[in-house]
């Protein structure tokens, strides 16, 4: 079984963002905190067959692995993006094509 790509990169992601402007069509980017967004973000794309952008805010991604996880600051923030990425690409997931962006919001 070959194994589904979940995020796009690179020259593939430009590739992406210049057939939506060729094409007048639009990459919704959402604001996610936790999973139950991110779930309700990845159905939203699902359902209507579209790729997607997962944002994440410094904080969020600090919020998305947990203050129980015993880090603070920049470590809990970079622990909880790999958490989310890798909550998003488990294996039972059938999603379109995600690029994930985590932008430093700090107030």
């Amino acid at each position: 079984m070959k194994k589904r790509e979940y995020f796009i990169f690179s020259n593939a992601l430009k590739n992406l963002y210049r057939d939506a402007k060729d094409n007048h069509y639009a990459i919704a980017a959402v604001n996610v905190i936790g999973t139950n967004s991110v779930n309700a973000a990845l159905e939203a794309a699902k359902e209507v067959c579209s790729p997607i952008t997962i944002q994440l805010s410094y904080s969020g991604t600090a919020f998305f692995i947990g203050k129980g996880c015993g880090l603070s600051g920049t470590e809990a923030s970079v622990e909880g993006a790999v958490f989310a990425a890798k909550y998003i690409q488990s294996p039972d997931r059938n999603v379109a094509l995600v690029s994930l962006r985590s932008y430093p919001c700090t107030q």
